[in-house]
């Protein structure tokens, strides 16, 4: 099934830059990053995919590498101003699941992958800065 949670306390979104704002060294709107997190500030639960493998053509004693993707939907009203998708954000009493490895109901299992309330979120823009792992935050 590889199915996981992939745990967040936020995440980033971009939005474009302003032609008529601030332009790169390069001549390009720079961009408005927001963070957005729960607004009540617990960790988000992110449904996800997990993979272990080995590159093709490594020997058997290459190690494996454990890999893992977020899903995304369309994003909801608070994200959207923002981006069109977002994370799918699961709630506690869909964790399990989300996570049970006896549950293939394609359908059930669907309807978990959808944008989450409204209300749930909050959005700020942040610090250009967050887009260079050069610099240490923080940045709001």
């Amino acid at each position: 099934h590889r199915r996981c949670l992939v745990p967040m306390s936020g995440f980033y979104e971009w939005r474009p830059g302003d032609p008529a704002g601030p332009l790169t060294s390069r001549g390009i709107p720079v961009k408005q990053p927001f963070l957005i997190e729960r607004a009540d500030h617990q960790l988000l639960a992110v449904a996800g995919l997990w993979s272990a493998w080995r590159p093709p053509g490594c020997p058997e004693s290459t190690p494996w590498r454990h890999t893992c993707t977020v899903i995304t939907t369309d994003a909801n009203a608070t994200v959207r101003p923002v981006h069109d998708r977002m994370p799918v954000l699961l709630a506690r009493q869909e964790w399990s699941a989300w996570l049970d490895p006896g549950n293939s109901d394609a359908r059930s299992l669907m309807s978990l992958l959808r944008p989450a309330p409204e209300s749930l979120l909050q959005i700020r823009p942040v610090s250009p800065e967050v887009n260079s792992v050069r610099n240490r935050g923080p940045f709001w």
